[in-house]
């Protein structure tokens, strides 16, 4: 309403997935907000307009097909009320209906609740539990066909019931209705978790527990000097690869303290420039001398496939690539699936420390692995297998949970990573 009256001329859509959910909820509500001195209602094309030739639509998406009625449309606004109830592809395309020359702001705003068939993708699209609340960021989509680069800003507003002022001050005991509903409902609705799904692979992941602000928690943002340190990776080229770091505190807690990792969007790297920005992350600031110092890492675990040659063909191995970057120190990781996703439970389990007066876990991520912290909780079980985690869009978790896994078995002597020698590096000619 205020940004029609604001905005003479223009156009805005209310969206909600079927019209008698749109009759009994937002048009009722609008026929009592509306001030009749400025707006007039139109029934029959479900259309508000303002004096000043502004217009307030309402319309429905019940399946794909019915983004057809909007082909040839154009809005300045348009808002989407309980938008998981619509999947990517109609949320998608609607977004292409936003535009116009009259150098109005253009936007989509969605308002919903956890849970539907929209959900996974919404949490993505807004980086739900990733990207700091009520700040916006900014996402590169690409370049135009006149080389100009294009970007979209976004922002995730949380709201839970509580905030509802007059919901609160007319109707209280709707806590209590919602308190009665079952885990997950509840969950959804009153506590506004998005970290909820039936086939939910790590439900145990809570970013309040097992996430952590690296410059609130160490000094100078970094691990302890004195604590042991190793990497993992899941290596790749036209997949994304995904480098972790992590440490090993005196409770037998790992810290996940740093992540290198790529998109299917983002330009591929090649083996032996992936090496040479590890070697170059793996750092540490000497407080003494205020420099950085490569960091001591015992070793780097990865999977088996980067041991891989051709003899026949006297074709490298990733792991030589990788040793042509100046990375070195390389163990293979256990194959087994199903064992990586046991023991991500075991480290991920939450529990109350009576020494800090909260719950923890065993298994502590640096914000700043956001791709990660993004994964985890979106991963799903594998329905042929529910002892497993989806073998699809993976990368960051293979990664990550080699490293958990190194750490959680005992290696045989023959897997720990030893100091190269010139001796024992091939070379090729």
């Amino acid at each position: 309403m205020i940004f029609a009256i604001n905005h003479p001329g223009s156009k805005q859509l209310i969206l909600r997935e079927t019209f008698p959910e749109l009759e009994r909820s937002l048009i009722m509500t609008s026929l009592t907000m509306y001030p009749s001195d400025q707006f007039q209602y139109n029934a029959g094309e479900h259309r508000w307009y303002h004096l000043n030739g502004s217009t307030i639509e309402f319309g429905y998406l019940e399946s794909y097909t019915d983004v057809s009625k909007y082909q040839s449309a154009e809005y300045d606004i348009i808002r989407i009320d309980e938008g998981t109830h619509m999947d990517e592809a109609r949320i998608t395309y609607m977004k292409s209906r936003i535009r116009g020359a009259n150098g109005y702001p253009k936007q989509m705003k969605i308002s919903t609740n956890p849970g539907g068939i929209g959900h996974k993708f919404l949490k993505k699209r807004f980086r739900i539990g990733v990207e700091n609340e009520n700040e916006i960021f900014t996402d590169y989509v690409g370049k135009d066909k006149n080389g100009v680069d294009r970007y979209i800003t976004r922002c995730y507003i949380p709201a839970k019931v509580y905030d509802n002022i007059f919901l609160m001050e007319k109707d209280p005991n709707y806590i209590t209705n919602l308190m009665q509903l079952p885990e997950r409902e509840r969950d959804a609705l009153l506590e506004g978790s998005w970290d909820i799904f039936d086939d939910q692979a790590f439900p145990e992941f809570d970013p309040d527990i097992h996430t952590y602000d690296p410059e609130k928690t160490f000094k100078n943002g970094q691990i302890p000097k004195h604590w042991k340190r190793w990497r993992s990776a899941d290596n790749g080229y036209d997949d994304p690869f995904a480098f972790y770091w992590h440490a090993i505190d005196e409770h037998g807690h790992v810290w996940t303290y740093r992540e290198y990792t790529r998109s299917e969007k983002d330009p591929k790297v090649a083996y032996k420039d992936q090496a040479a920005e590890v070697v170059s992350r793996s750092t540490y600031l000497n407080e003494e001398t205020g420099l950085l110092e490569p960091e001591k890492i015992l070793y780097t675990v990865i999977g088996h496939d980067a041991f891989f040659s051709n003899e026949r063909l006297d074709a490298k191995s990733i792991e030589e690539f990788y040793n042509e970057g100046g990375l070195y120190g390389f163990v293979p990781t256990a194959t087994d699936r199903k064992l990586r996703t046991i023991v991500a439970h075991e480290y991920l389990k939450p529990y109350f420390d009576e020494n800090i007066g909260k719950m923890t876990a065993k298994w502590h991520i640096s914000k700043n692995c956001k791709v990660l912290i993004e994964k985890l909780p979106d991963a799903i079980k594998d329905p042929k297998d529910n002892e497993k985690y989806l073998d699809k869009d993976d990368h960051q978790l293979d990664g990550a949970f080699y490293g958990i896994l190194s750490h959680h078995s005992k290696k045989p002597d023959h897997y720990r990573a030893k100091k190269p020698s010139f001796k024992s590096i091939r070379k090729k000619h």
